[in-house]
């Protein structure tokens, strides 16, 4: 339809009824929102507080596994040493000097555990009364007798030991 040179949209009666309201379809969406809104935020905090948890609990355990390994480098001819290389490494790594941490090795000196506790406190879970919680890692590594290992290229040699010849 035009009227002075300009076009003028056509009103579809049925599309403008359906934006009518009643008196008892307002204020719908504010209900919905303030019943969900509470569930909503306790997702998040929830997912925030066992994301932190995790993040830590990561951190500890690589941080016992490197330790570990670096003190299985002196069993069984240091057992204390491999104690003590344990520890500075697990500090290196990422544990700190308020986590506990214990070492233990073997009675044969062929194997040494770590384990690392860590208190992690909650930050929206102290709604709930949740203060704090501890994480912890454990970590073992043993040393074995290669065996009858064939055609492997060595990678390191104790001091004493003078290769004569490489075979592939």
């Amino acid at each position: 339809m035009k009227s002075n040179g300009r076009s003028t949209p056509l009103i579809n009666q049925s599309y403008n009824s359906w934006f009518k309201r009643s008196r008892f379809s307002r204020g719908q969406a504010a209900v919905i929102l303030a019943v969900a809104l509470p569930a909503l935020l306790g997702s998040v905090a929830m997912g925030t507080d066992v994301a932190v948890l995790y993040y830590n609990w990561s951190i500890l355990r690589k941080a016992v596994d490197a330790a570990v390994l670096a003190g299985a480098a002196d069993l069984p001819n240091n057992p204390s040493g491999a104690a003590t290389s344990a520890r500075s490494f697990a500090t290196q790594n990422g544990v700190r000097a308020s986590d506990t941490v214990s070492v233990s090795v073997s009675g044969n000196d062929k194997s040494i555990t770590m384990t690392a506790t860590r208190t992690v406190p909650y930050y929206f879970g102290r709604v709930l009364g949740l203060k704090t919680t501890p994480v912890s890692a454990t970590a073992t590594a043993q040393i074995e007798p290669v065996g009858a290992a064939r055609n492997l290229i060595p990678l390191g040699f104790d001091p004493p030991t003078a290769p004569t010849k490489y075979q592939i």
